[in-house]
């Protein structure tokens, strides 16, 4: 009874968080098959919570512990990117930085019709 509980409230959160792509799917429409080739419907796959089929597609050593991976949890990795961010911050507002210097650049340096493979 768990298995079919879990698997019902599963689909009713897809449903409601994607649900554009779980109505109006007709694959003979033309609008379907504008957003959705073959090779893109191969690549989703549904996953239900705590179930090991996840880790056919994803290593366990790459997830966070969240999805049952190794990684720490989606808290601490955002905490730590927040305070990498913080801890850079100087450089990152420093406009100086993000600009190339126009001096040593020049486009007419070459170009591919010239490119000579060896």
């Amino acid at each position: 009874m768990d298995k079919a509980k879990t698997t019902v409230e599963t689909f009713f959160t897809v449903r409601n968080s994607c649900s554009d792509l779980l109505t109006n799917r007709d694959p003979n429409s033309h609008h379907m098959q504008k957003i959705m080739k073959v090779i893109t419907l191969d690549s989703i796959h549904f996953h239900s919570p705590k179930s090991e089929t996840l880790f056919k597609y994803i290593k366990k050593e790459d997830l966070p512990e969240d999805y049952g991976g190794l990684k720490p949890s989606l808290a601490e990795l955002t905490e730590d990117s927040l305070e990498k961010v913080m801890n850079n911050r100087e450089q990152l507002l420093d406009e100086n930085l993000w600009r190339t210097k126009k001096n040593g650049t020049s486009a007419d340096e070459g170009s591919f019709r010239k490119l000579a493979i060896d």
